[in-house]
C-alpha cells in the first residue's frame, strides 16, 4: 500500500514536472515573440522621424505647387500672347513693305509711260 501511494505521488509529481517544463518552454517562446515585437517596435520608433519628415515633405508639395501657379500661368500666358506681339510689330513692317511695293510699281509704271511717250515721239519725228 506504502509503495502504491510513493508510486502514485511519483506519477503526480511527474506530471506536474511536465506541465511546468511545457509552461516553461511556453513562456520561454512567449519571451522571445515579446524580444522580437519589442525590437521592431524600437526600429519602427528609429525610423519615425525620417518617415515623418518624408510625409511632411510630401504633404507640403502640392502647397509649393500652388504658390508656383500664379508664376507659370503668368509665363503660359506671356507665351501664349508672344506671336500676337511679333504679329502687332510685324504689320507696320508689312504696311511699309506694302507701300514701297506700290511706290515701286507706280514709279515703274511712270518710267514705262515716259519711256514709251519718248519712244513714240522719236519714232513720229523720224
Amino acid at each position: 500500500l506504502g509503495s502504491t501511494r510513493l508510486h502514485s505521488a511519483s506519477t503526480r509529481h511527474q506530471v506536474a514536472s511536465t506541465r511546468l517544463h511545457s509552461a516553461s518552454i511556453r513562456l520561454l517562446s512567449d519571451s522571445i515573440w515579446l524580444h522580437s515585437a519589442s525590437t521592431r517596435l524600437h526600429l519602427a520608433s528609429i525610423t519615425l522621424p525620417s518617415d515623418s519628415i518624408r510625409l511632411h515633405s510630401a504633404s507640403t508639395r502640392p502647397h509649393t505647387a500652388s504658390i508656383r501657379l500664379p508664376s507659370d500661368s503668368i509665363r503660359l500666358h506671356s507665351a501664349s500672347t508672344r506671336p500676337h506681339t511679333a504679329s502687332t510689330r510685324l504689320q507696320p513692317a508689312s504696311t511699309r513693305l506694302h507701300s514701297a511695293v506700290h511706290t515701286a510699281v507706280f514709279r515703274l509704271q511712270s518710267a514705262s509711260i515716259r519711256l514709251h511717250t519718248a519712244f513714240i515721239r522719236l519714232h513720229s519725228a523720224s
